[in-house]
Parts: structure tokens; C-alpha cells; sequence
């Protein structure tokens, strides 16, 4: 089994603590937006204006999802298709979702998903230095990624791509020509992805809250309601 965002045990050949400490702090750091997000402003989502009085919980018919000229289609939009939610488009060619039981359901498995992307970005970053196993021997981190196919599933998938390599012929994990294997984790692009899930998480639970206020509470627990799909073989 692969590490988790837990740093592995200091060994000979890993980077120093002060190296290993700047990732933890960035994925702790990704954890706290994640749960934060529900309350930061979407301007790419337009609804019908709620009722003056704010203690009247009556859901939205529908949810607007502005789209400008270079915007792609929202990932979940596809999952709502596949699930029989009604998507339809405006004037403007913007996507409207129409409030049901199955673009409800879909919102919170989508929601769910994105949770758990945000927890692997956070274990890729927290293991960008890793480059030993538990055994001491030379195994870098290889990244891991979820993929989500239009038909509403899935999976986790590892990157083939090849580690990075750094000569350091005085560490212990070098080979024979002098060279360390490193985690093939490009720091920028966690964080540029990081970021892109975050807004998607926003903009889904907005959508939910409009959907349906009393899912507020309940919708902010990811191991609630709708269990995750098994992965595809």
C-alpha cells in the first residue's frame, strides 16, 4: 500500500525536514480550503432571485451555469445526461440544470469524488519528496489521479509518466551512475488542479444548497448519503 499524506519516517536519502515540511503545510492548506469552500462566492452560477424573507427555504427550479467563450463544459453536466437530470440551454447557450431526485443525487456523488481528488492532490504534494519505501530501498511516489468518465463513474489511475531524476551520487538511494529517482509530482500543476477542483467543490455545493437548503448540514459530510460507485476494471 502507498503512503498517505503522512510523511514517511525520516531514512537516509530523503529530504531534509525542513524540504519535507513545506508540502505538509501546502496539503494541510489544500484540506482547509476544501472545507471552506461552501461559503466562497461563485460568479459563474445564476438562479432565480430567492424570496425576501431568508428564513423561507423553498428550493430553486432551476440553476444557471454561465458559460463564457472559452469556458468547456462542466465535468458533472455530462453525469446529469447520463442520469436522465433535464439540461437544457437558455437564450444565452448557457447550461440550465433543473431541480430533481436525480440531479440531486448526481450533484452529491459528483460532490463526493471531487472530496476525494482533493485528498490525492494533497498526497501527491505530501509526497513529492518521497523517494524510499518503509524498507529503506529506492521507491519513488508515483502520482495518482482520478478520472471521471461521462457515464457518472470513476476511478483512481496511477501516472505512468517517468520519475524525475537529479544526480546526487552521495545519497544512499543513488544508482550506479550517481543518479536519485524522484516522484514524478509537478508541484504547479497540484496546485493549478487543486484550485480547479475547489471550484468545481464550490459550485456544486451551492448548487445543492439551492436545490434543496435542508441538504446544507448534511451535504457538507462527504461519507454521507450516496455511496462512491465501484471503479472501473
Amino acid at each position: 500500500m502507498r503512503r498517505t499524506i503522512n510523511p514517511p519516517a525520516s531514512k537516509p536519502g530523503c529530504r531534509s525536514a525542513s524540504l519535507r515540511i513545506l508540502p505538509l503545510l501546502l496539503a494541510a492548506l489544500l484540506l482547509v480550503l476544501m472545507n471552506a469552500c461552501a461559503s466562497s462566492p461563485q460568479n459563474r452560477m445564476a438562479s432565480p432571485a430567492p424570496p425576501a424573507n431568508q428564513n423561507n427555504l423553498t428550493p430553486a427550479a432551476y440553476v444557471t451555469l454561465i458559460r463564457d467563450d472559452t469556458a468547456a463544459e462542466w465535468e458533472f453536466v455530462p453525469w446529469l445526461r447520463a442520469a436522465g437530470a433535464r439540461v437544457d440551454h437558455d437564450a444565452d447557450g448557457n447550461d440550465r440544470i433543473f431541480n430533481s431526485p436525480e440531479a440531486r443525487t448526481v450533484l452529491i456523488r459528483y460532490r463526493r469524488m471531487l472530496y476525494a481528488r482533493l485528498n490525492l492532490i494533497a498526497q501527491n504534494i505530501a509526497n513529492a519528496g518521497t523517494i524510499l519505501d518503509e524498507q529503506g530501498a529506492s521507491h519513488p511516489y508515483r502520482r495518482q489521479f482520478i478520472v471521471a468518465h461521462p457515464d457518472g463513474t470513476f476511478e483512481t489511475q496511477t501516472d505512468p509518466a517517468p520519475f524525475l531524476t537529479r544526480f546526487q551520487p552521495a545519497s544512499p538511494a543513488a544508482d550506479a551512475r550517481g543518479y536519485v529517482q524522484y516522484p514524478n509530482v509537478d508541484l504547479p500543476t497540484e496546485y493549478v488542479n487543486a484550485a480547479q477542483t475547489t471550484k468545481s467543490y464550490t459550485l456544486v455545493t451551492q448548487m445543492l444548497e439551492r436545490f434543496d437548503p435542508t441538504l446544507v448540514d448534511t451535504v457538507n459530510s462527504p461519507d454521507t448519503l450516496i455511496p462512491n460507485p465501484a471503479p472501473k476494471r
